[in-house]
């Protein structure tokens, strides 16, 4: 891949760059417009992935950053408005409950998220040794495994985005 630690850290960054570009940018969309995000966001994850997957065993490695930066973006476009669109759909009463669920489950996907990537990683060869093919195929498969979650992520987004927001 042609990276050392230290510019590998920095191309895993361009994710939360993007994530923080986006968030920013969509923190004022007016609420008639956010249903769009939530389904385009997921949609803008499964593209970064996908781009992540086809390049990453391409030489020049920081070729890659584009697709890294857009997944980071998907999230930054509409994880505000999940967390909105979560806390303001509780009953009455379960208001604590909901806003709580929301941390509880983000972190619940960091880690099972990380448990699947290994899963792939090493169904795709990275346990035999971590030689350049070895490596090659997992930065193929790690990523493009997670495509369709994120195109699931669409389905869910478009559920989300018919339920209008309580006042």
């Amino acid at each position: 891949m042609g990276l050392d630690p230290l510019g590998a850290g920095y191309m895993v960054a361009g994710a939360s760059f993007g994530w923080t570009v986006v968030a920013v940018v969509v923190a004022g969309t007016p609420e008639e417009r956010t249903g769009r995000l939530l389904v385009a966001g997921p949609a803008m994850m499964a593209a970064g992935l996908a781009g992540v997957a086809l390049l990453m065993p391409i030489e020049p490695a920081p070729l890659v950053f584009p697709a890294i930066a857009l997944v980071g973006a998907g999230i930054g476009s509409c994880w505000a408005f999940i967390a909105q669109r979560v806390m303001t759909g509780a009953r009455p009463g379960e208001e604590d409950r909901a806003a709580s669920s929301v941390a509880t489950v983000q972190q619940t996907g960091f880690a099972l998220g990380a448990a699947l990537a290994g899963l792939v990683a090493n169904a795709a060869g990275l346990s035999a040794g971590l030689g350049k093919v070895d490596v090659a195929d997992a930065a193929l498969w790690v990523p493009a495994s997670f495509v369709a979650a994120a195109l699931a992520a669409t389905l869910v987004g478009r559920r989300l985005a018919r339920l209008a927001p309580r006042a």
